[in-house]
């Protein structure tokens, strides 16, 4: 997704299935006693807000999420969201469709965890920064003490 506004057709939704379905058919075809656990893709929208985090974010996320972190138009900002629910779409239908339900010894699952997330924020509003890698992307060690702490306050 990061890299989806250099070519349209290359990281469409429809382009991703079709990567995801090779491999999960080669998967059932060739591997016995198989759980495929699949992560919703990242919602990647946020990172140009994540941009904030400084110097450092923002150059990283130039260089490894132009589309998102710095969209040259309102048409890429409406590509992304319009490609982001489409991922999700497509992936969640291949799994729901059955396809890969025709043996006792596999199955395959989408983990919906990444589907409504949004960027942790301090008391103040602000991103809470503490949540992330320094390159203001990926999740830090931290995140999942967090999450585990936020989840079992929920309970």
């Amino acid at each position: 997704m990061c890299l989806f506004c250099q070519d349209l057709e290359k990281y469409s939704p429809k382009s991703f299935l079709s990567n995801i379905e090779n491999t999960l058919d080669y998967f059932h075809a060739n591997f016995p006693r198989t759980f495929v656990n699949l992560v919703l893709v990242l919602d990647v929208r946020n990172v140009q807000q994540m941009n904030a985090g400084g110097t450092v974010c923002s150059l990283l996320h130039k260089n490894t999420c132009p589309c998102a972190a710095y969209p040259p138009d309102n048409a890429t900002v409406a590509n992304l969201t319009e490609y982001f629910y489409g991922y999700h779409n497509v992936l969640v239908d291949l799994v729901n469709s059955g396809k890969y339900d025709t043996r006792d010894d596999f199955t395959v699952v989408v983990q919906p965890f990444m589907a409504n997330t949004s960027l942790p924020k301090t008391p103040e509003g602000d991103i809470d920064y503490s949540y992330f890698a320094p390159d203001c992307f990926h999740f830090s060690g931290l995140f999942s003490i967090k999450f585990c702490f936020v989840l079992f306050d929920s309970v």
